[in-house]
């Protein structure tokens, strides 16, 4: 048996679609559930609650969501093992970024409550004494069923290609992160969920992709693509994915090539929207 929680999020909700397609058994509770639930039997736990764009404006909610909640639910009630999504932003100030490498971490920066919330819950997940399957994700697309709400940094750049026809990065050209496709997210998650193995996976494409090559490729979908003349770089660390490969292989997909399509969807939305206020009207 399994049990999704936040499963009403871009990442949940897969991940309960996935489950539902493999015919198993799954129980995915509201968000008033969650909060709830007490002396139940959950089985296997795939923890998906956490807050993302918003956390610097919301450190309250943040540790709520990624351990206050998770102590509450595992205190009161019965399950198999854990699987709990964390981030990759947690080698934030690493190089090396091999999951049992010592991690850095800055308190008096908002930009580190997500990373130190998230480590909170993965060091309360890893001494508990349930069996734990921790998997720090990367920035994950979908060409599919893009997240256009969601506000992160592809999601602006797409949405002002498809709205204006024309991208101004405000960081250098040289900036670089990782991202993974939904697809190859949520394959690898399940085997990884699936498996005996626990401890700590990284889940990202293994490659970074700076803006110099995304906007590179918008400007062969015909997209203007500029840079502003004063910027900051951000540039992550490449993330370590031999663990993943060795015992679950290698993503499949490329962020690069599915541009055209990421882009396609994104002016569809628009239409959609531009329609649905012309009908309003």
């Amino acid at each position: 048996m399994y049990t999704v929680l936040g499963s009403s999020g871009f990442i949940g909700s897969q991940v309960l679609a996935r489950l539902h397609h493999k015919n198993c058994n799954v129980y995915a509770p509201s968000r008033e559930e969650t909060i709830k639930l007490k002396n139940k039997r959950l089985g296997n736990i795939i923890y998906c609650i956490g807050v993302t764009s918003d956390f610097r404006e919301k450190p309250r909610e943040t540790f709520a969501a990624h351990i206050t909640l998770l102590s509450r639910i595992l205190a009161r009630n019965f399950c198999t093992s854990v699987t709990y999504l964390s981030s990759t932003r947690v080698y934030k100030m690493r190089e090396d970024t091999r999951e049992e490498t010592p991690l850095l971490v800055a308190p008096l920066d908002r930009d580190d409550v997500y990373a130190i919330s998230k480590l909170a819950g993965e060091s309360f997940l890893l001494t508990s004494g349930i069996p734990a399957k921790i998997i720090r994700l990367s920035n994950v697309y979908s060409p599919i069923a893009p997240d256009f709400a969601s506000g992160n940094f592809l999601d602006s750049v797409m949405y002002s290609a498809a709205l204006y026809g024309k991208v101004t990065f405000q960081t250098t050209s040289a900036s670089a992160k990782d991202f993974i496709h939904l697809a190859d997210a949520v394959d690898l998650l399940f085997s990884i969920a699936e498996s005996s193995k626990t401890g700590i996976f990284n889940l990202a494409s293994g490659r970074n992709t700076s803006n110099a090559t995304l906007g590179r490729a918008l400007s062969a979908c015909g997209v203007f693509v500029e840079f502003t003349a004063t910027v900051k770089e951000w540039r992550f660390p490449r993330i370590r994915i031999e663990k993943l490969a060795e015992a679950f292989g290698r993503p499949k997909h490329n962020l690069i090539a599915d541009v055209p399509v990421l882009l396609e969807k994104y002016r569809q939305y628009i239409r959609d929207v531009d329609k649905k206020r012309v009908y309003h009207g």
